[in-house]
């Protein structure tokens, strides 16, 4: 009996002993998986991270690569930004299609993609661990991809050539268009314009042609109704194919080339009687003794009847600040050899108020609808030239309205074809369709969304190209006010840049700063053509990246 005690008890303790051991195995079963399952999370935290470090270090050294540098310089700033974001690399690799020869199917584009300016950025660093440690695991090594792009852009450059961009200069050669221009180059302020012009043309096409991946086109804008130079064109940067280049000599020697607006022919005001037949845009008058003394308009000294001489109401002839042509031009430039992964921009420079559009058939008495778009062709500049036309059915164009006729003699701030507001629009069925209107519709239909599901009010049914716009005010003439205290000029630059903003006319972000000399949104102004440098710089630097991976 004492033997079964015995053999019981000693059962006993060996169920107690092996209970024992399975409670200490277990606890320490689950201090492994406690350790684990917290070195885990601390990775996937560490991950998160270095996710974002990684992304921040790819946009640092795409915002490089806009600026041509090096990928030494290019790996310092993604290395300076993975810092910041609390992650110090052990390696960080950052690539390009150029640095790796050329041969990468994702960061190069195939034949006859559009180029991209695509950065790689690899990450990579050694994360301590806390329990593994135990079993010898002191670390693990993570890494990051991301890829940033510094967004190709296409970039329309459109430039005000007529004649007030001479009328800063100091001697009569500065300001007479036809001695002022190359080989003189010394029209001021159209000189400076154009060299703030050529370096910008230097940070934007910073590459050999062959490896750019950005383009630029340049309009210039002056008459609106007269033929090359003299009027409004698209200038023929690669031939005239398509008005884009990527070859930044090429660029530059079409800007030095540009001239300030010059119509060809001249009349000394000497008492003889006009010539005849009277030209219908202005020429550069002198006096007896052949001082210049400025443009005019002779047809503003014809007494004639409308009713029985239609050119008479071609007053509109007279105006060379068509910023609506130069607006319509640029927009149409990105229908042209079109890349719509590019980002879209236009710069518009101007020193006045819009008093200029292109002919319509109806103003040239043809009898027909206002949606035909006039535009002078063929080697006659003149009135009677060749002329093509070109259907735009959303954008009927408009003419001198009457009582936009008689221009400065009504009131000194006053120009030809501009009514005596400066802050609304009229539409083309008001018959008050003036310049500025028809600038303001072009600026829709360059800046508002190209797809019109839920467009802002200010565009209305525009369905335009969702460009970004920059509008750039030179000097005193931009501040010139309506009867309102409205100005002619600041007011259509600030309605057009609030397009070019984010598409909406409504989000005007000048509209509460009364001092049209002052900088908002995007909006600019420059008082002398020296502070033009300064201006284009900024509007570089506001040039974005976007992350694409």
């Amino acid at each position: 009996m004492r033997f079964f005690d015995d053999w019981h008890t000693r059962r006993r303790i060996r169920s107690a002993g092996q209970a024992l051991i399975l409670i200490v195995l277990t606890f320490f079963g689950l201090l492994f998986f406690l350790g684990l399952m917290v070195d885990l999370g601390q990775i996937f935290l560490a991950k998160g991270y270095l996710r974002r470090a990684a992304d921040a270090a790819s946009l640092a050294a795409a915002a490089q690569f806009r600026e041509n540098r090096t990928i030494v310089e290019m790996t310092k700033a993604a290395e300076e930004v993975a810092l910041m974001n609390g992650v110090a690399p052990t390696t960080i690799l950052v690539e390009t299609c150029q640095s790796t020869g050329g041969t990468d199917a994702y960061l190069c584009p195939e034949p006859g993609e559009m180029p991209k300016k695509l950065v790689r950025v690899t990450v990579v660093m050694k994360y301590p661990m806390t329990f593994l440690v135990l079993l010898g695991i002191n670390d693990v090594t993570l890494q990051e991809v991301s890829v940033s792009e510094a967004a190709a852009m296409d970039v329309v450059l459109v430039i005000d050539v007529s004649e007030s961009m001479a009328w800063l200069g100091t001697t009569p050669e500065q300001r007479d268009p036809s001695m002022c221009n190359p080989p003189m180059d010394n029209c001021t302020p159209m000189r400076e314009a154009k060299d703030a012009a050529l370096q910008f043309i230097d940070r934007l096409l910073n590459k050999p042609a062959a490896d750019e991946e950005d383009r630029l086109a340049i309009v210039t804008f002056a008459n609106g109704w007269q033929g090359g130079e003299r009027g409004t064109r698209v200038l023929p940067l690669d031939g005239g194919t398509t008005g884009w280049t990527s070859d930044n000599a090429n660029a530059k020697n079409w800007v030095n080339g540009i001239n300030v607006y010059d119509p060809g022919v001249a009349y000394i005001n000497n008492g003889s009687p006009l010539p005849d037949p009277v030209p219908i845009h202005p020429v550069r008058m002198y006096t007896a003794t052949n001082e210049f003394q400025g443009m005019v308009c002779l047809r503003t000294l014809v007494a004639a009847d409308p009713s029985s001489d239609p050119k008479a109401e071609a007053i509109s002839a007279c105006g060379t600040t068509n910023i609506g042509g130069g607006l319509l031009m640029a927009g149409n430039q990105f229908a042209k050899a079109k890349r719509p992964d590019a980002l879209w921009v236009v710069v518009l420079l101007t020193d006045g108020m819009a008093n200029a559009t292109f002919a319509t058939r109806q103003d040239l008495g043809m009898g027909l609808p206002d949606e035909a778009i006039v535009l002078p062709g063929g080697s006659d500049p003149d009135y009677d030239s060749v002329i093509k036309t070109e259907v735009i059915p959303n954008f009927p164009l408009g003419f001198c309205p009457s009582g936009t006729w008689d221009g400065p003699s009504v009131d000194p701030a006053f120009s030809y074809c501009q009514d005596h507001d400066a802050k609304n629009y009229n539409s083309p069925t008001s018959g008050s369709y003036d310049a500025d209107d028809f600038a303001r519709d072009m600026g829709r239909f360059v800046g508002c969304p190209a797809v019109v599901a839920s467009p802002a009010t200010g565009c209305g049914s525009t369905k335009g190209q969702g460009a970004v716009i920059f509008a750039i005010g030179l000097g005193d003439e931009i501040d010139r006010r309506d009867p309102n205290n409205f100005a002619y000029g600041g007011e259509l630059l600030r309605f057009i840049a609030a397009i070019g903003d984010d598409g909406n006319p409504d989000t005007n972000l000048c509209a509460s700063e009364p001092d049209y000399k002052k900088n908002c949104g995007n909006y600019y102004y420059a008082q002398e053509g020296t502070d033009l440098g300064p201006v284009f710089e900024a509007i570089y630097s506001r040039i974005f990246t976007r992350l694409t991976a």
